[in-house]
Parts: structure tokens; C-alpha cells; sequence
């Protein structure tokens, strides 16, 4: 059954990348925690891969803090390091950090310019930019035709109440 919080999730997911449900970010909590250096080094990538992909914005966060690290770990090879700049720039996006997300998309695009996944996220971080700046001109319009009416109803009121006398 679905969460409440996941049901309000539901309105602002982006339905064109991948989902982790709770119980798989668990099943690898439990696996990474109980996990000696050699295997954590191994089971780390789908781990934070599993974090960033949370529904939950909880463990997003968590992913993109394990991420930093990894960035700097992997700086020589540059196939693994795009593979975590990948997840690092879809981290930045589900935290609605649009500009930061595609910095690190330009940066993945640098290393392999015809990656599907990447360019993907690419227009999927133009769209909701897009859609958003749609959003706040509708807010902006309405909260001006708002102030208006304001105003015209704080002249009008009182001159009708006075023509009532």
C-alpha cells in the first residue's frame, strides 16, 4: 500500500527515470552495513544507485552525500568517474537542484557525448525547467491580478458604502 508521503510524491515524480521502493533501499542498508572494505568497494555503486533513485527524498540526500566521496575517488577513470556524475546529476535532480543537475550532465556529455541515459536526463531537466517557469508566470499573473483587485475593491467599497447613507 501506498504512503501518504509517496501518494503527494506521486505529483512531482518524473515518471521517465527509475524508482527504488523503501524495501530495496533497506535490503541494501542491510547488505552495505553488514559488509567488510573489499565488498563494500564492490557493492557501492549499485548501493548509492539504489539511494538516488529512492522515492523517498531522505535517502536521495544519503546517495548524493556518498556520492561527493566517490567522485574523488574515481577521478582517474574516466568512464566510472561519468557513470557517478551520471548519478550525481540525477541526485542534484530529484533534489530540484535543475542547474547544478545539468552542470554534471555537460560535464558526463564531455567524456561521452552520445550516452542515451545522459541525454535523456538532459531533456528531461529542460522540460521540467520549462514547466516550472510556466508554473511561476501563471503564480506571478495571478498574484498580480490579485494585488489589482485589491486595489480596485479597497477604492471601490468604501465609495459604494458611502452612495448607501
Amino acid at each position: 500500500m501506498e504512503t501518504f508521503v509517496d501518494f503527494l510524491g506521486s505529483f512531482t515524480r518524473d515518471h521517465s527515470l527509475p524508482w527504488t521502493d523503501a524495501a530495496t533501499v533497506k535490503q541494501w542498508d542491510s547488505e552495505y552495513a553488514a559488509a567488510f572494505y573489499e565488498k563494500r568497494l564492490e557493492i557501492r555503486y549499485p548501493y548509492i544507485r539504489a539511494l538516488v533513485h529512492s522515492k523517498r527524498p531522505h535517502d536521495v540526500h544519503r546517495g548524493k552525500g556518498r556520492l561527493s566521496f566517490a567522485l574523488n575517488y574515481h577521478s582517474s577513470d574516466l568512464r566510472q568517474k561519468k557513470k557517478w556524475m551520471y548519478l550525481y546529476a540525477v541526485a542534484h535532480f530529484r533534489c530540484g537542484e535543475y542547474s547544478e543537475s545539468a552542470n554534471y550532465v555537460d560535464k558526463c556529455l564531455e567524456i561521452k557525448p552520445d550516452d542515451w541515459k545522459v541525454l535523456n536526463l538532459k531533456k528531461i531537466i529542460k522540460e521540467r525547467v520549462e514547466r516550472e517557469e510556466a508554473y511561476r508566470k501563471i503564480i506571478n499573473s495571478a498574484t498580480k491580478a490579485g494585488a489589482v483587485t485589491s486595489v480596485l475593491t479597497a477604492i471601490i467599497i468604501p465609495q459604494i458604502c458611502r452612495y448607501k447613507r
